[in-house]
């Protein structure tokens, strides 16, 4: 069950941050926020736990090549989990 979240600058900031690259290494992010490693990692787990953070998800452009006299057409796949469910926006 996930708990009401209240949420500082620091927490938004991260927020921020791994919606561009969740992948960022979480002393990049301690740096760039002006807190310690410790520090942003807990705030992720608690993040991920009240359920702030729903999900990390991967991006997945497929390139196709040319339709019709197109140029290049990308088909994204939105994974939804790590249970690899994905959806395929065409």
């Amino acid at each position: 069950m996930t708990e009401t979240a209240t949420l500082d600058s620091f927490d938004l900031s991260l927020l921020k941050l791994v919606q561009v690259n969740n992948l960022m290494p979480a002393r990049m992010l301690a740096e760039k926020v002006g807190l310690s490693e410790s520090a942003v990692l807990r705030r992720l787990r608690q993040m991920r736990a009240n359920g702030t953070i729903a999900a990390d998800v991967d991006m997945v452009v497929d390139e196709v090549g040319d339709r019709g006299g197109k140029e290049r057409e990308h088909d994204e796949i939105a994974c939804v989990d790590h249970d690899y469910r994905c959806e395929r926006h065409d």
